[in-house]
């Protein structure tokens, strides 16, 4: 018991979100619809890249996905999952609120709300379906060493036991996706950043020791992508992405050691401006340094790693990919 006082959140109890306060709905996801991205040869040749790869006859090299929340909150989770179904992702990475949007949008279909006012009026966070998710967890996460986004896929697509109803809409999931294709999906969360973790019934030994899990299934699947060569495309997540990626990375520069290593790519694509050189190291004096994307994935990666920066909002990027590759699935046809 610690000797200093703890904050009682038992008085914290959800409510469900008002209607207006809601800022995702299902109907503000959008349909399939291409949007081509013209005049940028770096983007084509990327693209051109994932298309040779997932056409590979024997393919042990990945492609890895990390999406953030604000990809899912856009409204884009369909073309990431056409993405998913049509082969050119095996596996996806997000963070704790990631799972939580991608859950609550295919239990719901409502996520997100409006954060100013809900926490001027002392609602923040309240939500019903943050502590439903809490119970869902612990429920289904009792399985020993199963990861968190990997169970959860699983109780969206009712393959696990567990005493909850249907899902409004579970094929908007992306992690409902990645069950059904048998891929990993993997959570990375972080207690005390997630609303999960202001409830009450926050079992924070079961989502941490899951999410654990996760992290050694994402961790594999980068050392993959090192040995056989692969490619890794991050859209946000702007913390959380780097740094799990870069301590996957040394677990797996520890196995390796000094191997020689096949070309792999890392592409990122995020609405933030780098200026000059993203791999060109920094001083602690230049604010340039504490870029946490431009740091771990290019500046203390360089040497293994093939490096694309695309400033671009997810708005643009995501369907723009997905169109490229409808474009060179119909050429191959």
């Amino acid at each position: 018991m610690s000797k200093f006082e703890l904050f009682d959140n038992r008085e914290f109890t959800p409510v469900p979100i008002p209607p207006p306060f809601v800022q995702t709905t299902i109907e503000q996801c959008f349909p399939l619809i291409p949007r081509p991205i013209h005049n940028n040869v770096r983007f084509s040749q990327f693209c051109d890249d994932l298309h040779r790869r997932r056409n590979k006859s024997v393919r042990k090299s990945p492609c890895i996905m990390y999406v953030g929340p604000h990809v899912i909150k856009l409204g884009l989770s369909r073309y990431v999952n056409d993405l998913i179904d049509s082969g050119y992702v095996d596996c996806v990475a997000t963070n704790g609120a990631g799972l939580i949007h991608d859950f609550e949008l295919a239990m719901f279909n409502y996520t997100s709300e409006d954060v100013p006012e809900r926490l001027r009026t002392g609602d923040y966070g309240r939500n019903t379906s943050h502590a439903y998710l809490n119970d869902v967890v612990r429920s289904v996460c009792s399985v020993p060493a199963a990861g968190l986004g990997e169970r959860v896929g699983a109780a969206l697509n009712e393959d696990v036991d567990c005493d909850m109803p249907n899902a409004l809409t579970p094929e908007i999931s992306i992690a409902w996706h990645c069950h059904t294709k048998g891929i990993p999906f993997t959570s990375h969360i972080g207690i005390g950043t997630d609303v999960t973790a202001m409830h009450a019934n926050y079992d924070a030994a079961v989502w941490a020791s899951r999410s654990y899990v996760d992290f050694m299934i994402f961790t594999q699947q980068v050392y993959r992508f090192i040995t056989y060569g692969g490619i890794f495309m991050c859209f946000g997540g702007a913390v959380t992405a780097p740094e799990v990626f870069l301590k996957a990375m040394g677990l797996v520069q520890a196995k390796i050691r000094h191997q020689p290593v096949p070309q792999n790519s890392i592409a990122v694509f995020d609405i933030q401006p780098i200026s000059g050189d993203p791999a060109a190291p920094h001083d602690h004096s230049d604010p340039r340094h504490y870029n946490r994307v431009a740091k771990q994935f290019f500046q203390r990666t360089s040497h293994a790693n093939r490096h694309e920066y695309f400033q671009m909002n997810h708005l643009e990027s995501i369907p723009g990919l997905w169109t490229a590759m409808k474009e060179r699935d119909e050429m191959d046809d």
